[in-house]
C-alpha cells in the first residue's frame, strides 16, 4: 500500500474508532501532514473502498473502516506503549494474587472493564466464569442495532462454550476480529492467559470491532506479563 493512502487509512480508522461517525474526506484533508486537494483524497478513498479497506453506509455519508480495515490496523498500525500513571495506580493493587483471591481478581476484571469501557471476560476454568462491563458495551453506537445486541447475547448465554473451544489452545495474546471472533462475528476481542502459581486463567475483553486494539492491548499485555514474573 502506498504511503499516503496508508496514513489516509490509520486517520480514518482512528477517527472512525473515537467517533463511530462516517468520516468525511474533508475531515481527512485537514488530518494529513502533507497537503492533499479533497479531489485527491476522495480518488483514494475511491481505491481504498475497491480494496474492501472501507465503504459508504450512505450516498451522502462519509467512510467507514470494514474488518479488512481493522486487521490490517492491528497488522500495521498497533503501538506499543507503557501506561499511564492513573492505568497503573488503578491496577496496581490487583497485581500479586492467587486463584484462591477469587474476589480481588474478580475486581480487576472490573477495574479492567472500567479502563478499557469494553466487556471483560475472567475465566477461572473452562466451566468457571465471571464476566463484567456489558454496560459499557451496550451503550455504544453499535448496539443500537437490534441484531447485534441479540448475536452477543445469545453469545454470552453460551459462554461457557466460547470459553471451552478457547481455553485449553490460548498460549500468548490473541487479537480477533469480526469473522474470526470467538464472541461474535461483529464483535472484537483481544485475549490472554494469566498464569498463577497455582492456575492458568484466561482473562479477555470484548467490544465492537471499533475497540481502541492499541490501549486495550497495552493494557491487557501489562497484566500478563505481570502474572508471568
Amino acid at each position: 500500500m502506498k504511503e499516503r493512502i496508508e496514513k489516509l487509512l490509520k486517520n480514518l480508522l482512528l477517527e472512525y474508532i473515537k467517533t463511530a461517525e462516517p468520516v468525511a474526506s474533508s475531515l481527512l484533508v485537514d488530518k494529513l501532514d502533507e497537503k492533499v486537494s479533497s479531489a485527491t483524497i476522495r480518488s483514494e478513498l475511491v481505491e481504498l473502498e475497491k480494496a474492501g479497506f472501507i465503504y459508504q453506509p450512505h450516498t451522502s455519508a462519509g467512510r467507514v473502516p470494514t474488518e479488512k480495515a481493522y486487521q490490517y490496523f492491528v497488522d500495521n498500525f498497533l503501538v506499543e506503549k507503557k501506561l499511564s500513571a492513573k492505568s497503573l495506580q488503578a491496577l496496581a493493587p490487583y497485581l500479586k494474587i492467587n486463584k484462591s483471591d477469587r474476589e480481588k481478581l474478580k475486581s480487576l476484571a472490573k477495574e479492567f472493564a472500567e479502563l478499557t469501557g469494553d466487556a471483560v471476560v475472567l475465566a477461572f476454568a473452562e466451566n468457571d466464569i465471571f464476566y463484567t462491563g456489558l454496560s459499557n458495551i451496550f451503550s455504544k453506537p453499535e448496539f443500537e442495532d437490534k441484531n447485534l445486541l441479540i448475536d452477543l447475547s445469545k453469545i454470552i448465554d453460551h459462554l461457557d462454550q466460547v470459553i471451552y473451544d478457547i481455553f485449553d489452545q490460548t498460549t500468548n495474546i490473541n487479537i480477533k476480529i469480526g469473522s474470526d471472533c470467538p464472541f461474535g462475528q461483529r464483535c472484537a476481542s483481544i485475549f490472554t492467559p494469566l498464569q498463577l502459581a497455582d492456575a492458568k486463567l484466561l482473562l479477555a475483553v470484548v467490544g465492537p470491532m471499533r475497540m481502541d486494539y492499541s490501549a486495550n492491548y497495552n493494557l491487557i499485555k501489562f497484566i500478563a506479563e505481570k502474572y508471568k514474573s
